[in-house]
């Protein structure tokens, strides 16, 4: 199980507090989102569902590699930043392996 902590993201000039898995580590300038220091404050809280809905973050769908297995995770991207994550996020450690791939969903939902 992987444990929760607050992490933050830019939405125009305020920074919104986010709880979100602890594995963004790695990739966390690439997608747009930061742990939040432990002293650390943001101007705001919101939820996903909510910065779905208003178009400020994305839902990124990648493949990885563990080994020999392949894996999938859906992982949480500023959308000021997704010209450039798709393609960047290749090659970049993630839960113990390596990004293959990087793409939009097929279907997504914004609930």
């Amino acid at each position: 199980m992987v444990l929760r902590s607050e992490h933050t993201t830019t939405v125009g000039t305020d920074s919104v507090a986010l709880t979100l898995p602890d594995e963004y580590e790695g990739i966390s300038t690439i997608v747009g989102i930061t742990k939040l220091a432990a002293t650390g404050t943001a101007d705001r809280e919101g939820s996903i569902p909510e910065l779905l809905k208003q178009g400020q973050i994305i839902r990124i769908r990648i493949g990885y590699i563990v080994g020999t297995r392949r894996k999938y995770a859906t992982i949480i991207c500023n959308i000021d930043k997704i010209k450039t994550a798709l393609g960047s996020l290749k090659n970049k450690a993630f839960r113990g392996g390596t990004i293959r791939s990087a793409y939009f969903a097929r279907r997504q939902t914004l609930s």
